[in-house]
């Protein structure tokens, strides 16, 4: 059906159905690669492809155009595009003609994706596109002569090497296809199934901030020709906003078709703007997540859970698969299907016409065996070491090593692969495309597969030999992909031994839920082929592969050495092998068979009413399962099991009408009629037994037709299969009240409707239960025993899981105190709810501790330990980290600590500080304990510029005071980074006019070179020589420092306009990081956070002044900071751990202010005059403003509704309200601290980032301008602009007046200052 007619077949039936129009998927898009045609563009950051020449000229907009260019960042351009840092973060309009499916910053670097593109006259091309023109716009006389076809695959997001620790595996897929004629051109976008999964880019001098500007999509004429010499921006159009917007695309379309979108682009005559299609005015929408109805269907033996997006299927235990898809644990697969294509074979073409492909695969071992059938025997010699056609069902059903997932968990039965085979050193090329069309009636893979392109000549006879092989697949959100070079050899009688090889590029696209809460897939696994056999039998004309497959971490299958690892077990091909301790294993029947793991045999659900098909359906078995079938005049409802009365709205338009089927009495009178959506059950009345429409009265035999229904028609002679369960009857065909299992020896008691009894099921060789005692009134589980039973399966057995600790209870369901773990032998002493006592765990095979002793609190080295320590049972701690030594009484040990993996030795005292001297290295003699002498004042400004790292390193840059054995300060002092060198005096202050750069012997003062230091001090005759730092700028009234990367900037104001003429660099500050910026107009400092170094410091605004380091330890993303002058603190946001925190100005009496219910905080001020702090928190679930006292009281909400990414935050003196600038909402506004009276000022910024208010004006910095904006508060208008020199991103902002400005209860510090001239606002 076209999707045109399948869109008015939804409208013929809107008014009582439900329309589901599935969104397109990557099989719908136009033909692209290289078979197709296409260029490939250049792997890289910021490529451009070479011109594309247009045989004839197109319109754009209403211009002519006669070439493009095709471009890394996702657009096509009439014009050679300039760098990428001119326009990939700017929104639109651009400076030069754009058409944007998806622009920004996208990166192909290292194989991350390819990038085709075409100009083709093509007709099925050519057809296609005319043919949505016309859907689109029926009054269109459009006949295109040429298309341009542009296609981003699989492509992936710029990222910052230095920042990242590996690259992401979020990859977009989309396609751009240009129609023209001479008159008109017509632009498709198109966006598959899972085609886009990342949404915008980081912009690349974002450094840490977790910034990311949504991709802009649309269109752009770029700048106009006007009065000859006068240019001026050209219209542009835009089809995104925002990140939401983004996410619509494949979700929408304004073509009837969820991802198609279709716009009139130019025209020769008139054309104004952009024309976007639209249907009967109608958007074709998708459910969240782009499922509908009929797209999301669970296997019939997989549950469906929703989520806060949507809901997802997953496989029920005993089955695997992606949920959709489902296959019993542990059973052999089978695939079938169909191979087609023409290969050449040398210069000869062969045809290969829908000939059969059956596969089998042991997947308790790996093994997988491909058969094609009725191969011509050129093509059949020559197709042998094309072994990646099988090895295909090898990824998809591989012996799974630990922490490793098969293809199929991934893929179910719905995939699409392709792959691309490069012979040498011939460079015949061949394209495999193998594609999933999901199980059969059989429970069989369905797998199509289409060869095309050319293969070497291999002589008849020929023998072909692959050595084994490790391959490295890289999985990203609904796509997995792989790169080799395999080698193989050839043997014939013609040309004796050669040896050739062959590059494989793969890529696996298929349909991934999103919404899951579940562990995120791995990044990359390691597929290893031990065993490859190849060979064609030339009598049978079949082409046969086998390979031997299993999946694991990469690098981590050599130190397994299990017999279910290595494949050398002895279980049944139909049974699983679970490992045990060693080289123990069990076999265990897979799910639908029962034996005793050596010998399995195929449980017939349909028989022992096991089945979940519902009313109108009939089960057929199926080994290892079984499915449901619909009876005559039904079909499957969306859930695969209710079968529904067929109805005629197309094949795949679902049209759901609400009929009561009961009102029709369809059920046997002694059944009940249960109505459902679009569906009903008939279910026997109690007393009665049967299928609802007909039922028969029990007469006392319901155990006899348990265990008839049980034994009948599972084995010649009507025995039950080997370890089945079955029920005993009396005499007069009642379940005895005693049931026991003959297999595993478990008893239990049931009632006369033959359930168990809760608590009376005893384990082999204990007495059973009294089942003749009356049944006790069931209490209800204990904590205890729900954690239990959560651990167990739900085996009838209860065996618990291999490996997992489970919980030991007590008769009445309590805790045991003493809990052992029976796989690691730790066992370990526990309060009432479950919860260990610190300090009772003991190693396996020592004595036990006694469990009945009180417990006592925990000592500080205890928690310092615990919190260092993972929360694992075995309580083992993280790798690499450094783990405090308690004693016996949970004291730190006296006489010396040591890192277990850098082998430092030192000594504490009893806080477990360490003691000054006493650090040795590696292999060292530790030092003994003596008695501590109080740190030096050298001691104590070196240990505040050291990290609080075991190692003692200092962080890389900054400068450390040397000391010597007596912790006073060396009369030399070097910056180890710089190479200055300088004389100090007893408290370590400079003696002026001993400075020395790098590389200069001595010391230097009126450029006459001086001897060395001396311990001496000499009376100062010149006046210290400025150091090359601090630049204060000359003296104004108002100005704004500004943070940009590695400096801090000065810009004056006159009046409230923006002094450009006036800026400078007030401090350098290479290799940093500025974000937060603060100032202190008392003592004329200013403040700052510097990413980079995680640390906060603070310099003196005078001359030559350096910057001092306040607090480096335990910082991992200080961003927002704030000083209070009147209370002499600061307080400042971490962003990673999601903490804020205060101290005193020289970072002394450091506290957590608050460390819970924050996700991103971002901004953060304090209002001196009221005590009070205001911050913000970007959490994209739940954005929010809040506040507090300085104190970190009476902690509240501010704002919460129809906020986005409150970045900035700022506070309007004049009216005593908080504003604030959203970069996802692009609104400032502000409103009463009590969160009355809010209102906007302005409602259209670009992405701003830090804000200060100053008399009756806003300056926010900006990201897409990289400058500081001014808004007026009265007019709401942009009233200024300062845009740098050096164009990179600027992050915080703040004040300094010549005196500090009064707050709401006019309080007024002034201070001058000879050197600057000006203070710092504080509120």
């Amino acid at each position: 059906m076209e999707r045109g007619q399948l869109f008015a077949a939804c409208l013929l039936c809107w008014s009582c159905s439900v329309c589901v129009v599935t969104a397109i998927q990557r099989a719908d898009m136009f033909p692209y690669g290289t078979l197709s045609g296409d260029l490939i563009l250049a792997e890289g950051d910021d490529e451009t492809s070479r011109v594309l020449s247009l045989p004839r000229p197109l319109y754009f907009y209403n211009s002519l155009f006669s070439q493009l260019y095709v471009a890394t960042n996702g657009i096509i351009s009439a014009q050679d595009l300039p760098m990428e840092k001119q326009y990939v973060d700017d929104s639109f309009p651009t400076d030069f003609p754009v058409v944007a499916p998806f622009l920004a910053d996208i990166d192909t670097s290292r194989g991350r994706g390819q990038i085709y593109y075409r100009v083709t006259e093509t007709p099925s091309v050519l057809n296609r596109v005319a043919q949505e023109v016309q859907r689109g716009f029926p009054d269109a006389k459009f006949t295109p002569t040429h298309a341009v076809v542009a296609t981003w695959e699989n492509v992936a997001a710029y990222e910052d090497q230095i920042q990242t620790t590996g690259p992401s595996n979020k990859v977009n897929t989309f396609q751009a296809v240009i129609g023209y004629d001479e008159t008109d051109s017509y632009v498709l976008f198109l966006y598959p199934q899972d085609g886009l999964n990342f949404f915008g880019t980081r912009p690349k001098e974002s450094y840490n901030v977790e910034i990311e500007l949504p991709a802009r999509v649309g269109f752009s004429r770029g700048e106009v020709t006007y009065f000859i010499l006068s240019r001026t921006e050209g219209p542009y159009y835009s089809v995104t906003s925002d990140e939401q917007s983004v996410k619509n695309l494949y979700q929408v379309g304004n073509t009837g078709i969820p991802g198609v979108w279709l716009f009139h682009t130019g025209n020769r005559d008139s054309f104004d703007n952009i024309v976007p299609a639209a249907i009967n005015s109608l958007l074709a929408t998708l459910t969240p997540g782009g499922h509908g109805l009929t797209l999301q269907q669970c296997s019939q033996n997989a549950f469906c859970s929703d989520y806060a997006t949507g809901f997802c299927c997953h496989c029920r235990p005993g089955f695997y698969g992606n949920g959709r898809h489902c296959l019993p644990d542990g059973a052999p697969q089978r695939v079938s299907g169909k191979v087609r294509g023409t290969v050449i074979v040398g210069s000869t073409p062969v045809t290969l016409n829908n000939i059969d492909l059956h596969a089998y695969i042991v997947v308790g071992d790996g093994r997988a065996y491909t058969a094609i059938s009725e191969v011509p025997e050129p093509v059949g010699w020559a197709l042998m070491p094309v072994a990646p056609i099988g090895e295909l069902f090898g990824w998809l059903f591989a012996l799974e090593l630990p922490n490793s997932q098969v293809g199929f968990k991934f893929t179910g039965a719905e995939f699409t692969r392709h792959a691309e085979v490069t012979f040498y050193p011939g460079n015949q090329r061949l394209s495999i495309t193998q594609t999933g069309r999901g199980l059969d009636d059989h429970n069989h893979l369905t797998v199509d597969t289409v060869v095309s392109g050319s293969v070497p000549f291999l002589p008849p006879g020929a023998e072909v030999t692959i050595d084994p092989f490790k391959e490295i697949y890289q999985y990203y959100p609904s796509v997995a992909t792989s790169t080799s070079v395999r080698e193989f050899s050839v043997v014939s009688a013609e040309r004796g031994s050669e040896s050739f090889s062959f590059q494989l590029k793969q890529n696996v696209t298929y349909r991934e839920c999103r919404h899951s809460n579940h562990a995120a897939a791995p990044e990359t696994l390691q597929l290893t082929m031990e065993r490859v056999f190849v060979m064609y039998v030339k009598e049978e004309r079949i082409l046969r592969y086998a390979v031997t497959n299993k999946i694991s971490p990469v690098g981590g299958e050599s130190e397994l050495v299990n017999p279910c690892y290595s494949g050398n077990h002895d279980c049944d091909t139909t049974a699983q092998c679970i490992p045990l301790e060693g080289q123990a294993f069990q076999c265990q029947c897979a799910t639908g068979y029962r034996g005793d793991g050596h010998n399995c045999y195929d449980i017939d659900e349909c028989a022992e009413g096991l089945t979940s098909c519902g009313a109108h359906s009939q089960c057929v078995n199926l080994p290892g399962s079984h499915r449901c079938q619909c009876q005559s005049g039904y079909e499957f409802g969306y859930d695969e099991r209710t079968c529904n009365t067929r109805v005629g709205c197309g094949l795949v338009v679902t049209c759901t009408c609400y009929i009561d089927e009961c009102s029709s009495s369809p059920c046997h009178v002694n059944a009940r009629c249960i109505n459902g959506m679009g569906s009903f059950q008939c279910q026997c009345q109690p007393g009665f037994y049967g299928d609802g429409f007909h039922c028969t009265q029990q007469e006392g035999h319901q155990c006899e037709h348990h265990r008839d229904s049980l034994q009948s028609g599972l084995q010649p002679g009507g025995r039950p299969s080997l370890g089945a369960f079955i029920p005993q009857c009396d005499s007069d065909g009642h379940y005895r009240p005693l049931q026991c299992h003959g297999s595993t020896g478990y008893c239990w008691c049931v009632d006369n409707r033959g359930q168990e009894r809760p608590g009376t099921r005893t384990p082999p060789g204990t007495a059973p239960s009294d089942c003749d005692r009356p049944a006790e009134p069931t209490r209800p589980k204990t904590h205890c025993e729900h954690h239990r039973d959560r651990v167990q399966t739900t085996s009838p057995e209860g065996y618990p899981i291999v490996g997992d600790y489970v919980p030991q209870c007590d008769d009445n369901g309590q805790y045991t105190p003493l809990q052992c773990h029976g796989s690691t032998g730790y066992c370990w002493c526990v309060d009432s709810r479950g919860q260990e006592r610190p300090g009772t765990r003991t190693p396996p095979g020592t004595a036990r501790r006694d469990c009945d002793r009180p417990e006592r609190p925990k000592t500080h080295c205890e928690h310092h330990r615990d919190r260092v320590q993972t929360t694992s049972p075995e309580g083992y701690p993280i790798a690499g980290a450094y783990v405090p030594q308690c004693d016996d009484n949970g004291f730190i040990c006296y006489v010396y600590q040591c890192h277990s993996s850098t082998g430092y030795c030192w000594c504490v005292d009893n806080r477990g500080q360490e003691r000054p001297g006493t650090r040795t290295p590696p292999g060292a003699t530790p030092k003994d304990s003596e008695p501590t002498r109080p740190k030096t004042h050298c001691e104590h400004h070196r240990d505040r510029v050291q990290t609080l790292s075991p190692e003692g390193y200092p962080i890389a840059g900054a400068y450390v005071p040397q000391c010597d054995d007596n912790g006073q300060y060396l009369p030399q002092q070097c910056h180890d980074s710089t190479g200055y060198c300088w004389c100090v005096d007893s408290r370590g202050q400079e003696r002026p006019g001993t400075r020395t750069p790098p590389g200069v012997p001595g010391t230097q003062s009126n450029n006459v070179v001086k001897p060395a230091c001396l311990p001496s001090v000499a009376p100062p005759t010149v006046r210290p020589l400025p150091r090359p730092d601090v630049t204060p700028p000359p003296y104004t009234e108002v100005t704004l420092l500004y943070a940009q990367g590695q400096k801090i900037g000065a810009l004056p104001l006159n009046g409230t306009r923006l002094d450009a003429a006036r800026s400078k660099t007030l401090l350098t500050l290479h290799g940093s990081i500025v974000v937060g910026i603060a100032y202190d107009c008392k003592e004329n400092k200013v403040y700052w956070t510097d990413l980079s170094a995680r640390t906060i410091n603070r310099a003196s605004v005078a001359p030559g002044a350096e910057p001092e380091i306040l607090i480096n330890t335990n910082l991992v993303s200080p961003e927002g900071l704030a000083v209070d002058v009147k209370r002499r603190l600061m307080f400042w946001v971490d962003s990673n751990p999601d903490m804020i925190e205060t101290s005193n100005l020289d970072g002394s009496g450091r506290r957590t202010l608050f460390d819970t219910d924050l996700v991103n905080p971002r901004a953060i001020i304090v209002v001196s005059s009221t005590g009070t702090l205001y911050w913000t928190d970007w959490n994209r679930e739940a954005p929010k403003i809040e506040s507090s006292s300085v104190d970190g009281q009476n902690r509240r909400l501010v704002v919460s509704d129809g906020i986005g990414l409150p970045n900035a935050l700022t506070y309007d003196s004049s009216s005593g309200q908080i504003c604030w600038a959203d970069a996802g909402t692009k609104h400032l506004e502000c409103v009463y601290p009590d969160g009355s009276g809010r209102r906007v000022i302005h409602s259209s910024l670009n992405y701003p980032f830090s804000m200060v208010y100053y008399r009756n004006h806003f300056y926010y910095t900006d990201w897409r301008r990289d400058g500081v904006i001014a808004v007026s508060k009265t007019s709401s208008q942009f009233t200024d602009e300062y845009l740098p020199d050096q164009r990179s991103h600027l992050y915080g902002i703040t004040i300094a007046t010549t005196s500090c400005l009064s707050g709401a209860i006019h309080m007024l510090y002034t201070q001058h200052n000879t050197n600057l001239g000006f203070n710092v606002q504080y509120f």
